[in-house]
């Protein structure tokens, strides 16, 4: 019999999560009660969330953090880190599909456990109870969490078209950009190409190298592999990469490593090698430098023209009842910088609430940032812009303090771009640029270790002599 861990992996259950949770509002020394006034939930809501029955949603454990630890930044930056992990991972422990019959039949963990392992091992004996989803065209079947297709895609000059090139010649391509310019978007309507010939296309998240492999390791049973007793995901990973490379789905495949993180020896481990294509997208530049990497591609924002035709698609409906026009479509686009998530988000907003204006939708966004931005999860995006934002930020705080308050420093800088002291000119930070923070002109120093950070972090644009930060990461940084 396998332990649970060994399953489990780095996953969590939606109640580890909850227990985390409760262990933080216990150090703090707060009932319930304290937290409804700190909080805009009610007890009842608050005692459910922390049952541990499902997972809740990110604001709200955002929110408790913020009630638990108030004033003590590092102590929230710390605590929201480590709720980040256990809230991405929580209800995502299954290698393999379980029916609703099964599942009810159940009468103990161990027995789901077994189960599990049993299905693992005779993957030909318990076949899953529906069909993979499959795109369009002549993709195949799809495996792995794919993001809903965006109907409303815009525009993009030819980049598919671009990737299909790219993989004309190599094998692996990255797609790398600054958070919300639709990265994941451009990988979907790619993959949904009809002349892209897929057999396969296998969706990877690529966050953290533990969710890659369980992602790997669930296509064991796809691959017909058996193994003779328990074992552990990334084991079951390596035995798929090991059956990749041996031809097992032959030449015609496509695995996406979607929301790559920075690069590191464990997550270039699991990049397959084999006759198929690997797409990567991630807010980390550094991925184009890679020596497997055969090619790369930056996503930008909409140019001004495809912001105006996502507008007329995503709002048809509002145009042809005239509600909104053309001048409509150009303040908006302006407002929210052509940035192709905060677009859908400023429309779901509009769609929401259709008795509102796009110049009161703006002036919302302009007054309450954050608030307006996470109204409602935008069609195709998995999460709002506000969250999207938030869990960044959170990264990049933990994994370099430095960078975050660079950024913070950015944000409310007036000069857009912030000009870079040249790194071989051996002008001072001090005589660089004048009026500044001292503690600011020192990070703006800090070529390798604050601005790389912040520029790997895909919260900002870093050239060699200036940074710029988008409106609205800066409106969303000005509102903390």
């Amino acid at each position: 019999m396998a332990r649970w861990a060994e399953l489990r992996g780095d996953y969590v259950e939606p109640r580890e999560l909850a227990q985390f949770l409760r262990n933080v509002v216990d150090d703090y020394r707060l009932s319930i009660r304290q937290l409804a006034e700190r909080m805009p939930y009610s007890k009842s809501v608050i005692s459910e969330r922390l049952s541990g029955k499902a997972r809740p949603e990110w604001k709200f454990v955002e929110a408790l953090i913020d009630a638990c630890a108030r004033s003590d930044m590092r102590a929230k930056a710390r605590l929201k880190a480590d709720a980040q992990e256990k809230w991405e991972a929580a209800d995502r422990i299954r290698l393999t599909p379980v029916d609703d019959e099964v599942a009810e039949g159940l009468g103990s963990l161990d027995l789901l456990v077994e189960r599990i392992v049993e299905r693992l091992q005779n993957p030909s004996s318990h076949a899953a109870p529906t069909e993979p989803q499959t795109f369009s065209g002549s993709a195949g079947p799809f495996e792995g969490p794919v993001p809903e297709h965006n109907q409303h895609f815009t525009g993009r000059a030819g980049l598919p078209e671009l990737l299909a090139a790219g993989f004309s010649t190599g094998r692996v391509q990255v797609l790398h950009g600054l958070l919300g310019v639709g990265k994941t978007q451009l990988a979907v309507e790619y993959a949904r190409r009809a002349d892209s010939g897929y057999e396969l296309v296998v969706w990877i998240p690529a966050g953290e190298p533990s969710h890659a492999g369980s992602s790997l390791a669930a296509l064991a049973p796809r691959l017909g592999l058996e193994f003779t007793g328990p074992i552990l995901i990334m084991e079951a990973a390596r035995a798929v990469l090991a059956a990749l490379r041996d031809g097992a789905f032959g030449d015609r495949w496509l695995m996406v490593f979607d929301n790559a993180g920075h690069v590191t020896d464990d997550l270039l481990g699991l990049i397959p090698h084999g006759g198929g294509h690997v797409l990567i997208t991630s807010r980390d530049p550094a991925w184009a430098c890679v020596d497997r990497v055969d090619g790369a591609v930056e996503v930008e924002c909409f140019s001004r023209a495809e912001s105006v035709e996502f507008f007329g698609r995503r709002l048809r409906r509002g145009l042809d009842q005239q509600r909104y026009d053309l001048a409509d479509a150009e303040h908006f686009a302006e407002a929210l910088g052509d940035l192709p998530l905060g677009m859908e988000q400023g429309a779901t907003l509009l769609d929401r609430f259709p008795r509102l204006s796009v110049a009161d939708c703006l002036a919302r966004l302009s007054r309450e940032p954050g608030r307006a931005l996470n109204v409602a999860a935008p069609t195709a995006y998995p999460v709002t812009l506000k969250i999207a934002w938030s869990l960044a930020a959170n990264k990049l705080g933990t994994r370099s303090p430095e960078a975050l308050n660079l950024l913070r420093h950015c944000a409310h800088c007036p000069l857009d771009p912030i000009p870079l002291p040249a790194s071989d000119s051996g002008e001072s930070a001090e005589s660089f640029v004048k009026n500044l923070d001292g503690e600011f002109t020192a990070l703006l120093a800090d070529r390798f270790g604050a601005v790389e950070e912040l520029r790997r972090s895909g919260l900002a644009r870093v050239a060699d002599d200036e940074i710029r930060v988008h409106r609205l990461v800066r409106a969303l940084v000005l509102e903390e």
